[in-house]
This record gives C-alpha cells, sequence and structure tokens, in this order.
C-alpha cells in the first residue's frame, strides 16, 4: 500500500504512557494490576474502613441510601486528570460530556444540542443545549466548553485528543467551532469519552487546590457530597436535572444517597455483598464471582473488556527473527492460561483486537490468519531458522549461541501465573527463558531499556480497533524510544499508514477496511501473541433494579455514566 499521507498525523508523544494504561485499567502507578483484571491474592481480612454501616435503605433521614463497593482508592476527582475505574464509577455521574454513546457505540449530542461537521471533517460546529446548568448554577455555555477543552490541553492527562485542533472558539453564547489540521472523524468519539467531561470555570478557580478533592461540580444526576479518603465516596441525587439521554430507560437513578465504599480485599467486599451490608460490588474479583453467583441472595452480571497478551519484542534478537516469534506463537496452549490466571473468568483470543470490538477482524478470521498450538510445528521454525537441539527438550543453540529469552511479567499474580505457564510451554519447544516479575516500575524501565524479549502484560478498555492498533502497533509508541505501549518495539510503515488512515480517513468505509487490513499484516508479523479474554464481573443483590437496561448496552461495563441512571433500588 502506497503512503497515504494519514500517518504524518504521528508524533512521537505516547498517547497512552503507563500511568494512563494502568490509569484504563482502573489501578494506580503502585498498587500493581489491583482492580484491573481483579485481584485474588487476597488475605481475607476484613475490612478496615470499619463503616459498619450496614447498606439500608435509608441514611437515618428516610431518604433512600445505595452502596456500591470500589475496589481501589480514587487517585483524583478532578474529571480532567481521571481515567481510573473507581473515578469513572465517582465522576461520571457528576460529570457530562457533549456526546454519549448510544446502544449502537454511535456518538450522539447530549450537552450538545445539534452539530455540523464541514471541510472533509476538519471544521467541527457544535450547538449546545440551552437551560443546562451547573449544580452551582452557573450556565453551561460556549466559553464554558472552550475553557474546559482548553484546560483539558493544559493539564495533559488527556491532551491527545486535541492533538489535531488548531483553533477553539466560541462562535455564539451556545456555538463552539473548532478546526482541525487534518481529518478527524472518530473526534466525537473521543468527546464521548468521561474524562471529557464539564466543569464550571468559577467553582474551579475559586476552589484552587481543594478542586478535585473538596470541591466538585458538575452538570450530572447526581452532587458530589464527601470524599472521605481510603474510605468512601458519597454522592447526591441532582433534583434538578432535567436533560437525560434519550436512549437510557430514565435520565436517573431512584435514589437519593450513593455511597461507594472503598474496601480494597477482593474477599471482603465479597462478604459485605453477600451478608446485606453492599448492594453492589462494581468490580467484583474473578475469584470471588462463582461464590457470589451460588449464594441464594445476590447475582452476578459479566462481559468482556480487557484481555491479555504476550508482546515480543522485535527489535532485539532473536525475536527480531519472524521464525523466532511463529515458534513462540505455535508453542503456546490458551486454554490452560484460562484455569491458570483466571479462575476460568475468561476466554481464549488469537485476535491482537477483541473481536468484539469496532471494526475488529472476526474470531474465525484470526483463528485462519493466526500460527495454530503446534509444538511440532514451533519445532520446524526454530529447525529452518537454525536454531537445534540433540535432545527433545533440550536447550537449542546456534553458533554456540544458546536460545535463551528474558521473560518480564507485570507484577500481578493472574499475568505472572500465566508467564510461569508460557515458560514452561517454550521449555517444551527447546526455549529457555529467564522470567522475572519485578514491581511495576522497574517492569517499565526494564521495557523501555530494550532489556526483555518477551512481557506478559494486559490491555486496556479502548473498545475501537483503531484506537487499539494506534496505542499499541503504531512505530511512534515504541516503548523503548517514547514509553509508549508499543512494547514489542514493532514498525511496518505500511501497517502505520494504515493505522492512519484508520483512524483521519474522512471515509467510513476506507477506516473499517483499513482497521482490518491492519490486523491482517499484525498476524504475519507477530509483534505480540494474543492470549485470552478477560470477564469483567459486576455483582448486585437481588433487590437491585436497572441491572437488565443498564446491562443492554454493549460497552456497559465501561459506560459510568449509565450506571447510576439506570441501577438503583
Amino acid at each position: 500500500m502506497s503512503s497515504n499521507g494519514f500517518a504524518m498525523s504521528y508524533d512521537s508523544t505516547p498517547k497512552i504512557g503507563r500511568r494512563q494504561l494502568l490509569a484504563a485499567l482502573g489501578v494506580g502507578v503502585g498498587t500493581g494490576l489491583a482492580g484491573c483484571l481483579g485481584d485474588d491474592d487476597d488475605d481475607g481480612n476484613g475490612n478496615e474502613n470499619g463503616n459498619g454501616n450496614g447498606n439500608g435503605n435509608g441514611n437515618g433521614d428516610g431518604d433512600s441510601e445505595f452502596r456500591v463497593g470500589l475496589n481501589s482508592e480514587p487517585s483524583t476527582l478532578d474529571i480532567h486528570e481521571s481515567g481510573r475505574i473507581p473515578e469513572g464509577v465517582a465522576l461520571a455521574p457528576v460529570h457530562e460530556t457533549l456526546f454519549l454513546l448510544n446502544s449502537d457505540i454511535e456518538p450522539v449530542p447530549h450537552l450538545a444540542s445539534d452539530y455540523e461537521i464541514l471541510d472533509d471533517a476538519r471544521q467541527f460546529v457544535f450547538q449546545l443545549e440551552e437551560g443546562v446548568t451547573f449544580h452551582n448554577e452557573t450556565e453551561l455555555d460556549a466559553e464554558q466548553v472552550v475553557w474546559n477543552f482548553e484546560r483539558l490541553v493544559d493539564l495533559g492527562a488527556h491532551a491527545s485528543v486535541f492533538d489535531p485542533v488548531t483553533e477553539m472558539e466560541a462562535s455564539g453564547t451556545y456555538e463552539v467551532t473548532i478546526e482541525t489540521d487534518q481529518p478527524y472523524p472518530l473526534f466525537l468519539r473521543e468527546l464521548s469519552e468521561f474524562e471529557i467531561g464539564m466543569a464550571p470555570r468559577d467553582a474551579v478557580e475559586d476552589a484552587g487546590d481543594d478542586w478535585g478533592r473538596e470541591v466538585i461540580v458538575g452538570t450530572g444526576p447526581y452532587e458530589f457530597v464527601e470524599w472521605a479518603a481510603a474510605d468512601y465516596v458519597e454522592l447526591e441525587r441532582y433534583d434538578d436535572y432535567e436533560w437525560g439521554p434519550e436512549f437510557t430507560s430514565r435520565p436517573q437513578s431512584n435514589v437519593d444517597r450513593v455511597v461507594l465504599d472503598i474496601i480494597p480485599e477482593d474477599a471482603t467486599r465479597a462478604n459485605e455483598l453477600t451478608a446485606g451490608d453492599l448492594h453492589a460490588d462494581y468490580e467484583t474479583a474473578l475469584g470471588q464471582a462463582a461464590s457470589i453467583e451460588d449464594n441464594s441472595g445476590t447475582e452476578v452480571r459479566r462481559t468482556q473488556s480487557t484481555w491479555t497478551f504476550l508482546p515480543v519484542n522485535t527489535a532485539k534478537p532473536p525475536t527480531d527473527e519472524i521464525e523466532v516469534r511463529r515458534a513462540i506463537a505455535h508453542a503456546i496452549n490458551r486454554g490452560p492460561l484460562i484455569d491458570v490466571g483466571l479462575d476460568g473468568e475468561g476466554e481464549t483470543t488469537k485476535g491482537f483486537v477483541p473481536p468484539f470490538w469496532a471494526n475488529a477482524l472476526p474470531e474465525s478470521e484470526n483463528e485462519e490468519l493466526h500460527p495454530a498450538y503446534s509444538p511440532d510445528a514451533a519445532r520446524e521454525e526454530l529447525d529452518a531458522a537454525g536454531w537445534t537441539n540433540d535432545e527433545e527438550g533440550e536447550t537449542r543453540a546456534r553458533d554456540g549461541e544458546e536460545l535463551r529469552l528474558n521473560h518480564y511479567s507485570f507484577p500481578f499474580p493472574l499475568l505472572s501465573n500465566q508467564a510461569e505457564a508460557i515458560q514452561a510451554m517454550l521449555s517444551e519447544v527447546g526455549i529457555a527463558t529467564d522470567l522475572q516479575v519485578p514491581e511495576a516500575s522497574t517492569f517499565y524501565a526494564e521495557l523501555e531499556n530494550n532489556e526483555h524479549h518477551l512481557a506478559n502484560s494486559g490491555g486496556a478498555f479502548t473498545p475501537f480497533a483503531s484506537s487499539v492498533l494506534s496505542d499499541y502497533y503504531h512505530s511512534s509508541q515504541k516503548t523503548s524510544e517514547v514509553g509508549g505501549l508499543n512494547f514489542g518495539n514493532y514498525e511496518n510503515s505500511e501497517v502505520d499508514d494504515l493505522i492512519g488512515q484508520a483512524q483521519f480517513d474522512p471515509d467510513p468505509e476506507a477506516r473499517v477496511e483499513a482497521a482490518l487490513e491492519a490486523q491482517r499484516i499484525l498476524h504475519q508479523d507477530l509483534p505480540a501473541i494474543p492470549l485470552n479474554l478477560l470477564n469483567r464481573i459486576y455483582a448486585f443483590e437481588d433487590g437491585v433494579q436497572g441491572i437488565d437496561e443498564w446491562t443492554e448496552h454493549p460497552l456497559w461495563w465501561g459506560q459510568y455514566h449509565l450506571h447510576l441512571r439506570e441501577v438503583g433500588l
């Protein structure tokens, strides 16, 4: 494929760095992957919060109260610096965005009332809903929106959303005009992310350092009350809320008060739920799901939104050899990895993009294109490349050098357990690995220093093929160069062009085909080995209402704003 110019839109700035990946996965940098994939290494200790409130259905004043368990503390409640799962659960009911993703996963106006896309998606004109006010009674107008966008750029955590933007202006009292230096057809989708929520300028500036801790103000169906660090976040129903989306069954939940109890211990959250002290647990650990499901008064809902994969360093000998990468792919049996790391809560995949996300290759095509599990085929690949041994299982060598790889795993039991199983599988075909499970900061430092050949990791919730491809496989995101998520340090100019086209071509059909073709090439080049899809689990008491309405949305688990619209008592 000849260059089409779309790849020129990229720079070397990581679109998602190490902190942003952990944020998207739902964890803080210092906590490993706890809160991402479900940590079943719980020590069984009781809840140290000591709230002892029980769920009840009231707070002593006769108001209804809904208690939900969170598995980790928010890092911040400043909407423009947030990104982790606990922050989404707490902030999406408070702050709102100009657009939301409907059940067809299409962005539709929310705080915007209408819009125009002009000049091949280089100019955007947004009309705002009139009469929308923040909880402090400040009106949402065009100047407020532009100020919010400028603040997002200044703070940096989500500035990449505005990378193509060259001008933003309040072109009318309720009209915002934005211009870009290239087609940006996915801009509305980016504006639907909860972190791009609106906050009132006066409240932010008046609060100073208290903003995002003591003071939090939005336009959403719930108001912020209190964040008691390491204990709970409290919200209350905003009674003047009148602008809910049309695609939900109701604009806001029927509960007056919401308490998000911070309970890091997985077993404690499960016990409090089954004992009636919580109404729900937003991110139930994989190892706790079966016992909650077996309990007579509680249920679970599952979806898949995260995956595990094994990046292979294409820039470091000997994994720079395609024969070695194919051998690794042939040697891995994905089925046992589900039991080893996921307590059976997942499925195998051979897709570089989870197959249920927009513009992903169907799993049937992934099966056709990806190397099948076959230790014999792995041995044949290595033999053909000159990596030989005298006895089966003996470490192979070529020209006196052993086939020994540096194998790292992120320090989370789910991933490290899978890494140990993979180590044994590779040993069977004559590939020796030195497995290391360092702390998180060391893991990333070693990858940035190009010390790794293999690196067990997990993917973030980015439910669009173009986002996965740009974050994990575009050459501008090489870990060794910019600290990005391209852990395989993969570079293919054709794939770069296709990724650029998948993101920026004004023609929707061209974007789809570009994303699909990029995935087909990845199967040829194997900069990573896809492994498993993981379940995300929401557990709740039988009396909780609105679960069916919430989970009808295909992305329900990560559409945090829907939670306290649909779910209640």
